[in-house]
């Protein structure tokens, strides 16, 4: 690629599945990164990887993905990636949401999946209508 020019459709293609993403300085997946991406251009404010409740330290503490500062209440925000999220994993899913509302006052967990996130384009428009912004 010549210095002066943009990059076509598939080098960002390529360099979107190329190596390490990174939100917020902590590593992340290629699906967190594009819904993070999503919500920097929506300018919604986020937390990635929110602890709550001790995180994996503590029994009963959880890891969000996203928390996403909505009005009036803070939407936690999963991304539900095929492998981690099927079978046995369903249930530990279940379990997160049961702890999240002891802990009160956040909206409705919002579940975005990974069939829907497959290019920064799919994020942007599965963000925008998750969030209803």
């Amino acid at each position: 690629m010549c210095a002066n020019s943009l990059p076509s459709r598939y080098e960002v293609i390529d360099e979107e599945r190329a190596g390490s993403y990174e939100v917020q300085g902590q590593r992340a997946t290629d699906l967190e990164w594009r819904v993070a991406l999503a919500l920097e251009k929506l300018k919604l404010p986020y937390m990635f990887q929110f602890s709550l409740g001790g995180g994996r330290t503590k029994r009963g503490g959880v890891i969000l993905d996203f928390l996403v500062f909505t009005a009036p209440l803070a939407t936690p925000l999963e991304v539900m990636g095929q492998y981690w999220h099927r079978g046995a994993y369903q249930s530990e899913d279940k379990l997160k949401e049961a702890i999240l509302r002891n802990y009160g006052s956040f909206a409705e967990v919002v579940y975005l999946w990974q069939g829907e996130l497959q290019t920064i384009s799919d994020a942007h428009k599965a963000v925008k209508r998750e969030l209803r912004v």
